[in-house]
């Protein structure tokens, strides 16, 4: 992952530090190809707060579009995860019901 986004689709590192926390949670899921449904679910949050985490995070990656940020994180998964891992510990889970 490059310190600076480009059109390769890499992510900044340095726009990844602005994530909340929940912010983080979405976009991992986003990674893992997760509806909305399932990530709102998941977090016990309605589908438009889902809209909106997906729009804030969007926003703080330069990133316009759910499919454009949906296609970013999946290509980046590995990295995001491994980026978690060592900002927040261990990755949430990705089941409906752990």
């Amino acid at each position: 992952m490059s310190d600076k986004q480009d059109e390769t689709g890499q992510l900044s590192i340095s726009s990844l530090y602005s994530l909340t926390h929940t912010e983080w949670k979405v976009l991992m899921f986003i990674a893992r190809d997760l509806p909305n449904a399932d990530i709102a679910q998941i977090l016990s949050i309605e589908i438009k707060s889902v809209h909106n985490y997906r729009s804030r995070i969007g926003d703080k990656l330069n990133v316009k579009g759910y499919s454009k940020l949906g296609c970013l994180a999946r290509r980046n998964c590995n990295e995001l995860q491994k980026l978690y891992n060592d900002w927040h510990g261990n990755a949430p889970s990705f089941h409906k019901f752990d």
